[in-house]
């Protein structure tokens, strides 16, 4: 048996994965009255652009899936049940959330599948997503196999959970290929990767309202908040009529003109008496990106800035700060001019995007 791993990017994929994802849930220990909508594990984070869904897959069908929860407004799944603020606090990093993994019953008690599958989740949660940090939920049962063989830790919460919480750092590397039976013949396909980006899309607009409004009514249950931080992200092109159409009541200011797209390149500035600081872009936009700098930037001053947005693909812009948090040392810029590289930039999250997924 050949098995491929890869990100859910079709109705199918996501749809088969989902439906074995909520069958583990009662391996934790979780006793929900009620199965989730749909017979599906489906939440408000799988619809953001930060959440990716693993799979493997033998003869066309999901034999064994997993879910990557990328740090969001949303917070990660376990923050429901447990306050990890100290835990986040401490690590000074970007973490992300690995499901439990679930297997069909064909590839039950197959080892090499679930390792198959950690495998693929963690190289590209580091390798693509930057995170520095997993955090999990497991079966008691499934501890000391997940302290050995995969370099978790007890993750100590005050709260009392379902199964047991557990975390392991980037720095513990993610290569299992060693661990796998002889004669296991899988492939790993990793996606494209043409930009520095943290957050890579793989539900496109008909899966979305296919999972969401059609097999579930999960958007229509979301509150005002939860549906202006998917606005964020969604509120153009194909995916806009998706979300909910109602009048939001939130006090604060209108949804951005243009969609952002979550970002991790290095880069620096020019400040205006000539020196060089260094900065890191967190998201852009057709019109504008945000920022973390070495140092605080200056409200309404404009700055050259070069960024590294791809093996060997630097961008040069002009970009004046509108808005700026000095404690935090980030600020928000509207670009002014950018070069051929920051368009083709633009150009490819605004078109290729989800191309690059499937």
């Amino acid at each position: 048996m050949q098995v491929t791993v890869q990100l859910a990017r079709t109705q199918m994929e996501h749809e088969g994965a989902l439906k074995l994802l909520q069958g583990g849930r009662k391996e934790i220990g979780f006793n929900d009255r009620e199965p989730e909508p749909g017979g599906l594990w489906l939440t408000k984070h799988h619809a953001l652009p930060s959440t990716n869904t693993v799979v493997a897959m033998a003869g066309g069908e999901v034999i064994g899936a997993l879910t990557l929860f990328g740090e969001s407004a949303f917070q990660l799944p376990l923050e429901a049940q447990a306050d990890l603020s100290g835990f986040k606090k401490n690590l000074e990093g970007r973490v992300a959330e690995v499901s439990y993994p679930s297997v069909a019953p064909e590839a039950a008690g197959n080892a090499d599948v679930l390792l198959a599958l950690y495998h693929f989740a963690l190289c590209f949660g580091s390798a693509y997503c930057h995170y520095d940090a997993y955090l999990t939920q497991v079966p008691a049962a499934w501890a000391e196999r997940y302290r050995s063989l995969l370099n978790y830790e007890n993750l100590n919460v005050p709260e009392k959970i379902p199964g047991l919480a557990l975390y392991r750092t980037a720095r513990e590397g993610a290569d299992f290929q060693g661990f796998f039976s002889t004669g296991f013949d899988v492939r790993f396909r990793f996606p494209e990767r043409k930009f520095f980006l943290v957050a890579h899309q793989s539900l496109d607009p008909q899966t979305m309202h296919y999972l969401f409004n059609q097999r579930t009514r999960l958007f229509e249950s979301l509150s005002d908040l939860e549906v202006r931080v998917l606005k964020n992200y969604y509120d153009h092109g194909e995916y806009a009529p998706i979300l909910p159409n109602r009048e939001l009541h939130l006090s604060f200011g209108k949804i951005p003109a243009h969609r952002r797209f979550p970002m991790a390149c290095e880069g620096y500035l020019r400040h205006p008496r000539g020196q060089r600081i260094e900065l890191q872009m967190l998201d852009a936009s057709k019109e504008g990106l945000k920022i973390r700098s070495a140092e605080p930037l200056r409200l309404g001053t404009d700055y050259p800035i070069t960024l590294q947005v791809g093996v060997m693909k630097q961008a040069e812009v002009i970009a004046k700060a509108v808005w700026v948090d000095e404690a935090a040392k980030v600020a928000g810029l509207n670009v002014r001019s950018g070069d051929r590289n920051w368009q083709r930039l633009i150009e490819y999250l605004e078109c290729d995007f989800l191309r690059a997924v499937a």
